[in-house]
């Protein structure tokens, strides 16, 4: 739930979830109002992707490296350019950092 104070003239809106606190001020109560609504939007939607993801029983990995690991070993050996998309791939998994 988001509150509002007046501050100057222009609207903060304040919102807070597990003890964080999410702040931003604006010239109009309406934009104020929108913006509150977006983040309990995501607050929401994180909320509801964890919990299907914990239903589900999916994995959800914290990188982008073990996916990438996994389509070089499943999908590209399938494919007619497999060779020339493995060197591709296996050089971008080379680099530290980007994908962790």
């Amino acid at each position: 739930m988001a509150s509002y104070e007046n501050r100057s003239g222009r609207i903060r809106a304040v919102v807070r979830h597990n003890g964080r606190k999410h702040t931003k001020t604006f010239n109009t109560k309406a934009e104020a109002v929108l913006w509150a609504s977006s983040i309990e939007v995501d607050v929401i939607y994180s909320k509801q992707k964890k919990a299907d993801n914990k239903a589900t029983g999916r994995h959800v990995p914290a990188s982008l490296r073990p996916i990438l690991e996994r389509y070089l070993d499943e999908v590209t050996p399938t494919k007619r350019s497999a060779d020339n998309e493995a060197l591709m791939l296996k050089g971008l998994l080379k680099h530290q950092g980007i994908f962790d």
